[in-house]
């Protein structure tokens, strides 16, 4: 393999983004990288997953890359919608899904970052009240404006807790999610004209394969280990 695996996007079909690396990738060479190699990926590879994709077809797609490439994984970027307990990648990954993880054990290299789910609330136990009630006065726009400023999504054991321990517990890396909604790529005739910085809008929460769930703030990086 390799010295430097790669980092692989997740893209859903109706989320923008395709193409666009995060600023981690982005700015892949900064001298952190070079001097640490933290978040440093030889190459990110992109891949628009079909809305009636299973959770099976996206492991098998990650298995591809590693045998056709003879590389491994540093770590898998998801690009999707969310809700609590819920990515809303191809045809949506809940709990129930995940054992389809369970043959990807061996596509991660030795110092991973595992998979970062960039999805709105993923990791919440269930939707802000306010944004409900905004939405169904004020319409979606109103409610995403919401959000984006001031989502207080319950945080705590829930589904979005059980879905990512169970995903992390069967695929053998570390799992990361949001409480809060997060903002996708700005793209203009398929250019990114803004690009999330790869850090999470709000508290997030990482689960590893041991079981035990770890609270994150803001400002902590979901590259560094």
């Amino acid at each position: 393999m390799a010295e430097y695996p790669f980092a692989v996007y997740l893209h859903a079909h109706d989320v923008p983004g395709y193409g666009c690396d995060f600023g981690h990738d982005k700015n892949q060479n900064s001298l952190l990288s070079i001097v640490t190699g933290i978040g440093k990926s030889s190459t990110s590879i992109h891949l628009k997953v079909p809305k009636n994709a299973t959770a099976t077809d996206v492991s098998d797609a990650l298995r591809a890359l590693v045998k056709d490439s003879g590389r491994k994984i540093r770590v898998v970027i998801v690009n999707a919608h969310g809700a609590p307990g819920e990515v809303k990648l191809g045809a949506g990954i809940k709990e129930s899904k995940v054992d389809a993880f369970s043959n990807i054990k061996n596509v991660f290299s030795a110092v991973n970052n595992g998979f970062i789910l960039y999805c709105c609330n993923t990791a919440a136990s269930g939707l802000d009240t306010n944004l409900m009630r905004i939405e169904r006065d004020y319409g979606t726009a109103a409610a995403l404006m919401y959000a984006v400023l001031d989502d207080n999504s319950p945080r705590g054991k829930g589904t979005g807790h059980s879905l990512i321990k169970k995903w992390s517990q069967t695929s053998g890396v570390d799992v990361s999610a949001p409480y809060e909604v997060q903002v996708a790529p700005v793209m203009v005739l398929g250019e990114a004209v803004w690009r999330p910085s790869g850090y999470f809008k709000g508290n997030w929460v990482r689960a590893h394969p041991n079981g035990k769930l770890v609270e994150h703030s803001s400002w902590t990086n979901p590259r560094m280990r």
